[in-house]
């Protein structure tokens, strides 16, 4: 008889022999899975990832932009430098650029431990525009046949 992952034994002594390897395993390929939905990214990760690349860029050249115009205007060179660097500190893409995939991560991470495997980002997504869900208690929907279970009269 096969002993499955995460068996309890209660009540005996089991001799077992290994007949497969770790990466057979049903949480290996659970991890798997997890792995692959959070490489499969979102629209609003490639978005972000889009935005985040320009913003950076915009935010280098404005304060470098900003240190060349104050020390044109005559501040010296270390108060020009300091005050471009509260600039670009201020205006730090670091909280733009990671906040969407952080908040994928996040979620897909919950969902897995409750048991509930996403297929990435984009499935994720998708179910926040979800405004019903079918249950198929009697098969209906995954067997293709409509069949009578309960007959009430009133």
């Amino acid at each position: 008889a096969k002993l499955f992952e995460a068996t309890v034994n209660l009540n005996s002594v089991l001799t077992m022999r290994a007949s497969a390897t770790v990466e057979s395993s049903t949480v290996a390929r659970m991890i798997d899975m997890v792995t692959e939905a959070q490489a499969a990214r979102a629209p609003s990760e490639t978005f972000s990832a889009w935005f985040g690349q320009r913003y950076t860029v915009a935010v280098l050249l404005g304060a470098t932009l900003a240190f060349v115009v104050l020390w044109g205007m005559g501040a010296s060179a270390s108060d020009a430098l300091y005050r471009a660097a509260v600039l670009l500190v201020a205006a730090s893409p670091c909280a733009v650029v990671i906040s969407v995939p952080a908040a994928m991560l996040s979620a897909l991470a919950a969902a897995a431990r409750g048991g509930v495997l996403f297929k990435g980002g984009a499935a994720l997504e998708a179910l926040a525009e979800v405004k019903s869900f079918s249950f198929d208690k009697t098969g209906t929907l995954t067997t293709g046949v409509a069949e009578v279970t309960d007959l009430t009269s009133e």
